[in-house]
């Protein structure tokens, strides 16, 4: 058992610290791509942040695996640079033995990675499209940053604000232009307030001084000019977010035929089986020699994880194709890799 903690604690520290790392700079990431819609009033800072959250917590599936595979190459690889492997086999433990607590802390992994793409990844996509959606929807209206057009209703409402008063809710030169069939209207005003939700259903722009144009049928046309004009404003109502694969339950998913279904689900199965199959690659690639140092295998390591990320995205995007009926080749390939690098050991070349 000391050995076995002594094992874990050299592979399971560097993992945290890795899964810190990546997390880190995919936050940060994930920070800079929203903020730039938190800028232009399309989020508010609070949904940027639940977004983020959100995107981490699916990134995760990604990031464990690695973390750990980078992790048993870089804490197995200093074992074998002090020769404490060499003396733990010299007292008589055998290779299978010094496996048993990397394939439990594995096995452990692997377990919490496939219940995160199973159960935890399509509620968290199925969370971040309610949030976009209520957030096209709400405080449309208080979201509006002065100088930018915006577009509602499929580009048949745009609406521009040059400033915003001192007090909430107060505009300055206001914008609005609607389109109903061949009819386009426009309104322009100096000054004006709005008040959100006067009824559970409905915004009301109060305007003054403002003019309303007409064209219509090719006729432009003054319709006039008011001192105080009251414009109701049909609130936006969230749309329930149209079905996409990555927020369907995995159940659902299992059942379907469609391209897109079956890669995503492919997917998710796929994410706890390539955990241990790179925790058993990275035993052997961990291999050194003494003093050759612990980082001596790392690029080699990435480098293999590359190929097979790449690959199994490949495999998911003709899945979702419909030109192939499996992603699951790729882990069968890696599963000969793991063979094949296991092949020295049977041999007793290590």
């Amino acid at each position: 058992m000391i050995v076995d903690r002594y094992i874990t604690r050299h592979i399971a520290s560097p993992m945290l610290l890795i899964i810190g790392l990546f997390v880190s700079l995919f936050v940060t990431y994930s920070l800079t791509r929203f903020l730039t819609d938190a800028a232009t009033g399309l989020l508010s800072m609070s949904e940027v942040l639940q977004i983020t959250a959100l995107r981490g917590i699916i990134a995760l599936e990604v990031l464990i695996p690695i973390s750990l595979y980078v992790a048993i190459v870089v804490g197995l690889g200093q074992l074998y640079s002090d020769s404490e492997m060499d003396a733990l086999r010299s007292a008589g433990m055998s290779r299978l033995r010094l496996m048993r607590p990397i394939v439990v802390l594995a096995l452990v992994v692997a377990l919490v990675t496939a219940v995160g793409s199973l159960l935890v990844r399509p509620w968290a996509y199925a969370s971040i499209y309610q949030l976009k959606a209520e957030a096209e929807a709400s405080d449309e209206l208080e979201r509006i940053k002065p100088g930018q057009f915006y577009h509602y209703d499929d580009q048949d409402r745009t609406v521009y604000v040059r400033a915003r008063g001192r007090q909430p809710g107060d505009l300055r030169g206001i914008f609005v232009r609607t389109r109903v069939a061949d009819r386009v209207e426009v309104i322009a005003s100096a000054r004006g307030h709005v008040e959100e939700f006067v009824t559970p259903t409905d915004h009301e722009l109060q305007l003054e001084n403002a003019r309303v144009f007409r064209i219509e049928d090719g006729e432009f046309d003054v319709v006039g000019e008011f001192s105080a004009l009251r414009l109701t404003l049909a609130a936006a109502v969230p749309e329930t977010p149209p079905y996409k694969a990555k927020s369907a339950t995995s159940a659902d998913l299992s059942r379907s035929t469609v391209g897109d279904d079956q890669a995503e689900y492919q997917w998710r199965l796929s994410t706890g089986i390539s955990v241990m199959l790179l925790a058993l690659l990275a035993i052997p690639l961990s291999h050194s020699l003494p003093r050759q140092g612990r980082y001596s295998k790392v690029m080699i390591a990435v480098g293999l994880y590359a190929v097979y990320y790449i690959l199994i995205g490949m495999a998911r995007t003709w899945v979702e194709q419909e030109r192939l009926p499996t992603i699951f080749w790729v882990p069968a390939l890696l599963t000969v890799a793991v063979v094949v690098a296991y092949k020295p050991w049977r041999g007793g070349k290590l």
